[in-house]
């Protein structure tokens, strides 16, 4: 298994920053939003944070736990978001997906899709049309 894979963070309280937990446990315990975007230099947590997340709004086991908002990390749900195999979550590198007609495929499969949680993994090198048609999405 991969170093970066095996020491990922797993739950909120797992997570190095404390305004990124908190901030995480006010936004989870309203209504959780239709879209989180993650940004930042390399090496900060983005993409931990985001399977965190979707492990959150998809744990079979949430609701039995009243009051907590950690993912159970034992549920079918759960362990397929940690294996990377959900079929629900798309992680997709924008670094290797840059240019328009990528971003316009991945649109039309995202408009197919109901219900699918996207981590798109971005960097700054990203034409802003490329982002233009990605932020039709």
């Amino acid at each position: 298994m991969v170093f970066y894979r095996k020491y990922r963070p797993q739950t909120i309280e797992d997570l190095d920053s404390k305004a990124v937990r908190e901030t995480l446990h006010a936004v989870l315990q309203k209504n959780t939003p239709h879209a989180f975007l993650f940004t930042g230099p390399k090496g900060l947590g983005k993409t931990s944070t985001a399977r965190i997340v979707a492990k959150v709004v998809n744990c079979e086991r949430l609701g039995e736990r009243k009051g907590s908002l950690e993912p159970c990390n034992e549920c079918g749900q759960c362990v397929s978001i940690t294996n990377g195999t959900n079929v629900d979550i798309l992680e997709i590198d924008a670094a290797s997906n840059r240019g328009i007609v990528e971003r316009r495929d991945f649109q039309n499969f995202a408009a197919e899709v109901a219900g699918l949680i996207d981590a798109i993994q971005s960097d700054a090198a990203d034409s802003s049309l490329s982002w233009a048609v990605l932020a039709r999405t």
